[in-house]
């Protein structure tokens, strides 16, 4: 049996995997650890064993559900109140590890974030989970960001970069243009924290 039947997933997913293209997420992470007898932190990161250990780390591993979203319901977020409730979620994404308080999954639309150099991409279709922010912050620079300008009601998914006093939202996709900011015209909206690319 092939790796790729054996985890789920189709052998483009798996050749991602293994030109580091994309990393496996959540369910698909878990499926390709006892698939090859090893622990997550050793599949990833190179780090620990890949023995035994598999089954105590994949059975302590901290799965959550967390909601997907749609763009316009969080350009209507205020920053402040929860996000969604589950009837108003589109539908939920088990996602393994520590995640922060009120997070949320929304879909990548368009192509602007794809990074034809390689990582980090956001390519259509794939889901950012975001850590809701509310405030633009020097931690943010140089992070990829869900942004509202002032007069739009959709936000959309940019890197920030700031420099003094000037703001810059940058797309990954070199096709499209820098957009040079006001910083009173911008509402954050959350950090993307990770990319899911096979849900």
């Amino acid at each position: 049996m092939t790796l790729s039947k054996m985890v789920g997933v189709s052998r483009i997913a798996v050749t991602k995997w293994e030109n580091g293209q994309s990393e496996p997420d959540g369910k698909n992470l878990i499926k390709l650890c006892q698939a090859l007898k090893c622990n997550p932190d050793w599949l990833l990161y190179g780090l620990d064993k890949a023995d035994s250990t598999t089954q105590n780390s994949l059975s302590n591993s901290n799965y959550q559900s967390v909601s997907v979203v749609s763009w316009a319901q969080i350009g209507e977020w205020d920053g402040r109140s929860p996000f969604a409730t589950e009837s108003e979620a589109i539908k939920w994404i088990d996602v393994m590890g520590n995640i922060p308080k009120g997070a949320f999954i929304v879909e990548v639309k368009g192509d602007s974030m794809v990074n034809p150099h390689g990582m980090p991409t956001l390519p259509e279709g794939s889901f950012a989970l975001i850590e809701p922010r509310s405030m633009l912050t020097e931690d943010l620079n140089e992070k990829i960001i869900i942004v509202q300008l002032a007069q739009q009601r959709i936000p959309s998914i940019k890197k920030l970069s700031l420099d003094g006093p000037n703001v810059y939202l940058r797309s990954l996709n070199p096709n499209f243009k820098l957009i040079d900011m006001d910083i009173k015209d911008l509402i954050v909206k959350g950090l993307v924290i990770q990319v899911i690319q096979e849900v």
